[in-house]
């Protein structure tokens, strides 16, 4: 099999540094992509984080699955630029759905 040789460059946006990672994974064949607004987390809130908040997921919040040659920095600023609510973020998941 080829190697793929990785492109990173300082100054890369997150949404670029996401879409090199598929690039060079073959392995990845899709992501799930969680959209939410975001807010304190529960270890900038609390001293000592509780276990049910540590456990939440919202079930309400909305997830983009995208397969592998979706998952370009153009496509992903696209998702992005589609928010009506300008306050909402695209974060990775870390497990498919």
């Amino acid at each position: 099999m080829k190697s793929i040789i990785p492109s990173f460059e300082i100054g890369m946006t997150a949404v670029e540094v996401v879409a090199e990672i598929v690039r060079i994974h073959p392995k990845i064949e899709a992501l799930g992509f969680y959209v939410y607004a975001p807010h304190y987390n529960i270890m900038e809130s609390r001293k000592i984080p509780l276990l049910p908040h540590l456990l939440y997921h919202d079930p309400s919040k909305k997830v983009v699955g995208l397969k592998r040659h979706e998952i370009t920095a153009e496509k992903l600023n696209q998702i992005i630029a589609s928010f009506q609510n300008k306050n909402l973020v695209l974060a990775v998941l870390s497990k498919k759905k």
